[in-house]
This record gives C-alpha cells, structure tokens and sequence, in this order.
C-alpha cells in the first residue's frame, strides 16, 4: 500500500512538473513572438510602465551592444540584439537609460544609440460645421 501511494504521489508531482514546463515554455515562446513582431514594426504604441505611450527614439547599432544594471558600473549584465528599437529615458554623462517595448531597462553607452525619426503626430479630428 505504501509503494502505491508513494507512486501516486510521484506520479501527480512528475505531471505538476510536467505542466509547469510547458506553460512556462509557452508563455516564452509567446514574448519571443511579441518581440519579434514589435522589431519588424519598428516599434509599438503601447502603454509603458510609466503611463505614456511607448515609442522608441533610438536603436542599437548593427552587431548589437552591452547593457549594465547602473551606469559603468563593472561588467555588462547582457547584450543587446542589433537594431534593437529602444527609448532614451534619462542620461548620465555618455550613459543613456534606455528602455524597450516590452518594460525592460537598463543602460547603455548613449553615443552607439542611433537615432530614429519622431513618433508621427497626432492631430486631432476637425470639429464639424
């Protein structure tokens, strides 16, 4: 009886396991899909964190960049993909805080950002006779 209920208790955390693999193996494939479809767009008008609409100002330069968690602190914590859309939020001297469309942040040295052109303006519709 005991081997049995050991078995079962084995089987049903090897399925619990099993699950949270594959939802967790979705869900990343769903936020590799969302990126690459904001990269091919060249951006997004999405709310950012901070409240305001998301648009990006600069991108990376071809072959890609290293990122910090604070500026010119010690090693890169990462690299940044080529061409990757990003919005300068603040500077520090050479260091531009950038954001992505997806929430990430961190920073960079701000003089490899290339800029891009302005969001597109939006006016408002003409008030009827």
């Amino acid at each position: 009886m005991g081997v049995l209920v050991g078995w079962l208790i084995g089987g049903l955390l090897g399925l619990m396991l099993s699950l949270g693999f594959f939802f967790m193996g979705t869900r990343i494939m769903d936020g590799l899909a969302e990126l690459i479809a904001l990269n091919r767009k060249g951006g997004t008008v999405s709310p950012s964190p901070a409240g305001r609409p998301w648009f990006p100002d600069h991108q990376a330069p071809a072959g890609g960049m290293y990122h910090w968690s604070t500026p010119g602190e010690g090693q890169p914590v990462g690299r940044l993909g080529e061409r990757v859309k990003l919005r300068v939020e603040e500077t520090a001297g050479a260091w531009a805080r950038v954001t992505g469309s997806n929430g990430w942040s961190g920073w960079v040295d701000g003089r490899l950002l290339a800029p891009l052109s302005p969001p597109p303006e939006e006016t408002p519709p003409a008030a009827a006779p």
